[in-house]
This record gives structure tokens, C-alpha cells and sequence, in this order.
């Protein structure tokens, strides 16, 4: 289901006289405020020759232009705080914000463990193995060798060297 986001929309032209008596335009001024009362402002210039004449009177205007947007802002804060008690510092979009945020960050950091410490661990594990079959190799060697010794000495012990 699609849900509908109401805005305040905000526009304003910047224009002079031209000498042959018409009109020029030479800034556009706009603005909108959210459901949530979050401002968004900008402004475009459409002729950089007469907005330069008129730096002034656009600085005065865009002042002017920021202090009505919020203005209407204030009035939407204010209407939250009538209907919850207080201003609502929690939107629903920061939640979606934060849970994208949180889970791309889970993401890459098991994708750093997978790749270090697991690997790492992992790697000592097959080492670890290898040297406990190594180990099991040389065992089984020492004893055969003490066979032999104790084969040697027996042999020795029954055969006198001189016969």
C-alpha cells in the first residue's frame, strides 16, 4: 500500500523592471517542509548578469525567503508537541536509516572476520593436525627404535664378541 507524504511547498521569483517596462526574472526561490517539519530550501539563478547587479536585494530576499520557510516549520513543531506532548525527535524513516546502516556494517564486518580471523583460525587448526600426525609418525618410530635397541642388547647380551 502506498502512502501519501503531505508537504508545504514554498516558491518565490526574483525579477526587475526592464526598461522596455517588462519583467525579468533572475532567481527562483524554493522550499518545502516534510510531514515530519524537516525544511528543504534552495534557490536557482536564472540570469547570473542581474543577479550580480542585485546581489543585495537577492541576499535580502533569500533571508527573507529562509525566515517564512521557518516560520512555518516552528508552526509544525509546535503542532506536533499539541498532539504528542513533546517533539518528536524519533521519525519511522530513522529507523529504515539506521537498519540499513546497521546491517551493511554487520555485513562488511563478517566479511573482516570471515576472511582474518576465521581463516586465521582455521589455518592453525589444519597446522595443529598436521603436526598431531607428525607427531604420531615419530611415535611410532621412537618405538621401533627402542625395539631395536632392546633387540640389540638382547642379541648382545647372548653372544659372547669373542666366539
Amino acid at each position: 500500500m502506498a502512502q501519501i507524504d503531505k508537504t508545504t511547498q514554498f516558491n518565490e521569483q526574483l525579477s526587475i523592471t526592464a526598461e522596455d517596462g517588462g519583467t525579468v526574472n533572475y532567481a527562483t526561490l524554493s522550499g518545502s517542509i516534510d510531514q515530519y517539519g524537516v525544511p528543504s530550501m534552495s534557490y536557482y539563478i536564472n540570469d547570473g548578469v542581474i543577479y550580480r547587479e542585485h546581489l543585495s536585494d537577492f541576499r535580502t530576499a533569500w533571508s527573507s525567503f529562509q525566515d517564512t520557510v521557518f516560520a512555518e516549520v516552528d508552526k509544525v513543531v509546535a503542532s506536533f508537541e499539541k498532539q504528542w506532548g513533546r517533539v518528536m525527535n524519533f521519525f519511522p524513516h530513522d529507523i529504515a536509516g539506521w537498519l540499513t546502516v546497521v546491517g551493511s556494517l554487520s555485513g562488511a564486518m563478517w566479511f573482516v572476520i570471515q576472511n582474518t580471523f576465521v581463516k586465521s583460525m582455521n589455518d592453525l587448526n589444519k597446522a595443529i593436525t598436521g603436526l598431531q600426525e607428525t607427531l604420531k609418525i615419530y611415535d611410532h618410530r621412537l618405538d621401533d627404535h627402542e625395539t631395536r635397541i632392546r633387540l640389540l642388547e638382547d642379541w648382545r647380551e647372548h653372544h659372547d664378541d669373542n666366539e
